[in-house]
């Protein structure tokens, strides 16, 4: 279907005639429909119009955007929502600002991203979660496909965070929710321990591993391989996971009191694969990071505190893990100048207040043979 055929079809579809809107072009769709490129009449914008799929309701996410709205978080990296409109047979669509590119789709198409760039879309993340958290909201999936770029050409990687559709009020945040992408989950959420934002922050680490690699650091959709990967790099579960809903699905106590992922075979329907000959990158903790070829034209001190910083971001116990003020005050982040925020309109207050955080370790086990991804040792061979 060209794009003439496709504007008349989707012009059609949603009776967009007698709206307030001009289709210009269908940008694509996820499970909750269409989005299109539409021209705003009565403003003049270019506007994303997201259009509910049959038997799918906006009304959470409508509440949820109007909530942000109000205490202007769209100057805090988040996406701009305009309104709800009716459209054909009165359903409904959401409007936001027109935006460029998911990161998604900026990392599959790009070279890998160095660590400035890094740096600049975590700082921007985390002035968005940060605001989040004050106003006691979770996202509930961040992700490589929820952050967009907003204008490649003039404004190279300055981001957004999108699509608040299973975002929630802290407040309601149930133990026992399936919440999350798989690859992106935190371990509470696998355990069905009580959340908080903090599992944000832990998708956002996934993310800024998936940056500097270009792996995703827990490579499976089943939860209890999610959970042999984090174990492998990133140690020891915590010890205080007794009150997991789940926890016993797939862990086991010593009787040194030490919990301990079960054997693959003693998973009995979770959908255990247990593959773990098939890791799809050579290390097997966060400190080998800093020996990556692709890094190795980067400044040590800035590796090592990139690394340090994916600790912190990574810590398996949630009270452990870094809270978003705390990134914006980390070494990582400050050594790059920024002042604490993507744009002027963007600043927090009180922020210069905020103690860089002691960098926090994580012990590992040495890393097995190298597997794909090359370190600086192997590249002479």
């Amino acid at each position: 279907m060209n794009s003439s055929s496709s504007n008349v079809f989707f012009q059609t579809r949603y009776n967009l005639s007698g709206s307030n809107y001009i289709l210009l072009q269908w940008v694509g769709c996820g499970g909750f429909g269409d989005v299109l490129k539409c021209l705003k009449k009565d403003t003049q914008e270019i506007v994303a119009v997201k259009i509910q799929e049959a038997g799918r309701y906006f009304e959470n996410e409508y509440n949820m955007l109007k909530f942000l709205m109000t205490n202007n978080l769209d100057e805090k990296n988040i996406i701009k929502f305009i309104e709800m409109c009716s459209l054909k047979d009165n359903m409904k669509a959401l409007v936001f600002e027109m935006l460029d590119q998911t990161l998604d789709d900026h990392i599959r198409t790009s070279t890998r991203l160095d660590l400035a760039s890094i740096r600049s879309i975590i700082n921007q993340m985390a002035i968005a979660l940060d605001a989040l958290k004050t106003n006691e909201v979770i996202h509930s999936d961040i992700k490589s496909d929820n952050i967009m770029l907003v204008n490649r050409e003039e404004q190279p990687l300055k981001v957004k965070l999108i699509d608040f559709g299973l975002a929630i009020p802290t407040s309601l945040a149930k133990q026992g929710s399936d919440v999350q992408t798989s690859k992106y989950m935190a371990p509470e959420i696998i355990l069905g321990l009580p959340f908080s934002e903090a599992i944000d922050m832990w998708s956002l680490g996934v993310l800024m591993g998936q940056m500097l690699t270009g792996y995703y650091l827990f490579p499976s959709d089943l939860k209890y391989e999610c959970l042999q990967y984090m174990v492998e790099l990133l140690g020891a579960l915590p010890d205080n996971i007794d009150d997991g809903m789940f926890t016993r699905k797939y862990c086991i106590k010593t009787l040194s009191g030490r919990w301990i992922l079960k054997a693959p075979e003693d998973c009995d329907g979770v959908g255990v694969c247990g593959r773990m000959d098939s890791w799809p990158y050579c290390f097997r903790n966060l400190d080998q990071l800093e020996k990556l070829t692709h890094l190795a034209n980067e400044d040590n001190d800035e590796k090592k505190a990139c690394i340090d910083l994916l600790k912190a971001m990574l810590q398996m116990d949630p009270s452990k893990r870094i809270t978003p003020s705390q990134v914006l005050a980390h070494p990582f982040i400050t050594r790059g100048n920024f002042q604490q925020s993507s744009n002027p309109s963007s600043s927090r207050s009180g922020l210069n207040e905020q103690t860089p955080q002691t960098p926090l370790l994580i012990h590992v086990k040495p890393a097995p043979p190298e597997r794909c991804l090359k370190l600086e040792e192997d590249s002479e061979e």
